[in-house]
């Protein structure tokens, strides 16, 4: 997740803007919402009514969409701590390094109880969430074959389109090599040697 917050926007806006801010934004591209996906956050809505907790995947209802009623204001977001020790990682693709928005994000969470997560942004009209029960993707030594096939599978709710950053079929491209990558980036923090995030 800070990996994510790290690439928002520009400077200026980093130093202004709020995660809660880029939530209500609910734009398909917004390079926190997978990993608040992934961690399960809840938001927090203040009104006159009292405080409603909104799991964020109930919360973004799609393209500067929320769940949030009239009168009510998204005051926090909780985080859970996680109920296993757990390694993660952030992968995302733009037209150019600085200031853009993705063309896909991504995030990717292990577990050691052997549980795989992915989101995925900008491949829908808002940031989905997959997880994969085969077992294969949450074994590091399963064979190259059988993790892409496993990671075919968790793409299933992905509809990436056509536009003026990338074609559908560049993106189903990439989604498949960036979810590997962050798959092997999260395991290594899982182990406690990640490598370098890099973006692209």
């Amino acid at each position: 997740l800070a990996d994510a917050m790290q690439v928002v926007g520009s400077v200026q806006i980093r130093n202004r803007g709020t995660l809660v801010g880029n939530s209500c934004h609910a734009s398909p591209a917004a390079d926190t919402v997978p990993g608040l996906l992934v961690h399960d956050a809840v938001v927090l809505a203040v009104g006159a009514a009292g405080v409603r907790e909104i799991p964020i995947d109930d919360f973004i209802l799609g393209p500067r969409r929320t769940a949030l009623q009239p009168g009510e204001l998204a005051a926090a977001i909780r985080i859970p701590k996680p109920s296993a020790a757990t390694g993660t990682a952030f992968a995302r693709m733009t037209r150019r390094r600085g200031v853009d928005l993705a063309t896909i994000n991504l995030h990717c969470s292990v577990d050691a109880d052997g549980r795989v997560r992915f989101a995925f942004g900008a491949v829908g009209p808002r940031a989905f969430l997959a997880e994969d029960r085969s077992g294969i993707l949450a074994d590091p030594t399963s064979s190259e074959v059988a993790r892409r096939e496993a990671v075919e599978q968790v793409l299933q709710a992905a509809s990436p389109i056509s536009d003026v950053r990338a074609s559908d079929r560049y993106r189903w491209g990439m989604l498949r090599v960036l979810s590997l990558r962050a798959l092997a980036q999260a395991h290594a923090r899982l182990q406690g040697a990640a490598p370098a995030t890099e973006e692209r």
